[in-house]
């Protein structure tokens, strides 16, 4: 998921929030799908077009998605941005995707099924 800032932003509390953001949205995806990234690759665009990459492996996590995704982002986030320079892009790309739980049936088939 790639953001580009609508202007070049300098502020950590603000860049964070957009992560945080970035995190809520694609948390929302893989709770839709049922699926955990198991990499994380986060990017950063300064404004003088230098350009920082970090990725990290997932362990298989299946409860407080957000806020485990969010923490491992900032952890990158932390460490990418050393630079006082304004960032114009941020990237979150997740990859390697897992099934973490399947739902059970509420009416499984052929199980002592009154109404089969």
């Amino acid at each position: 998921m790639a953001r580009n800032l609508k202007r070049d932003e300098i502020d950590r509390e603000r860049l964070e929030a957009i992560l945080f953001q970035q995190v809520e949205e694609v948390g929302w995806m893989l709770r839709c799908h049922n699926r955990y990234p198991g990499r994380l690759a986060l990017e950063i665009r300064y404004a003088d077009g230098v350009t920082v990459r970090s990725q990290h492996h997932l362990s298989p996590i299946t409860t407080h998605v957000d806020q485990r995704l969010f923490r491992m982002v900032r952890f990158a986030f932390n460490r990418l941005v050393q630079r006082r320079i304004a960032i114009r892009r941020m990237v979150l790309e997740l990859s390697e995707f897992t099934m973490p739980f399947q739902q059970l049936s509420l009416f499984p088939v052929g199980r002592n099924n009154p109404a089969g």
